[in-house]
């Protein structure tokens, strides 16, 4: 029992650390290479991606896309609704 619980952690760890530093590849993803690696912005587009990549990686490439547009259409939605009640903050 005490090697599962100090070996699942070390799992977890591992694939997080290697995420962060071995598995992403810049020279392959030109948007990754456009945004450069010295900014808070590209970090975390270089995170989001991996997360995505990591939880999404017995799905096809294709259901990878539909799933990132999926986010990307939510989070249009949540800016459209936040200036619609930030417009009516207006009236009162």
């Amino acid at each position: 029992m005490k090697r599962i619980i100090f070996i699942v952690p070390l799992i977890v760890l591992n694939k997080s650390y290697a995420c962060e530093n071995n598995n992403f590849k810049t020279d392959r993803d030109y948007i990754a290479n456009w945004l450069g690696s010295n900014s808070y912005f590209s970090a975390s587009y270089k995170k989001g991606k991996c997360a995505l990549d990591t939880v999404s990686s017995d799905l096809s490439l294709e259901q990878r896309r539909v799933i990132a547009n999926l986010i990307a259409k939510s989070y249009s939605q949540s800016i459209k609704n936040s200036n619609e009640n930030s417009n009516y903050h207006h009236l009162y």
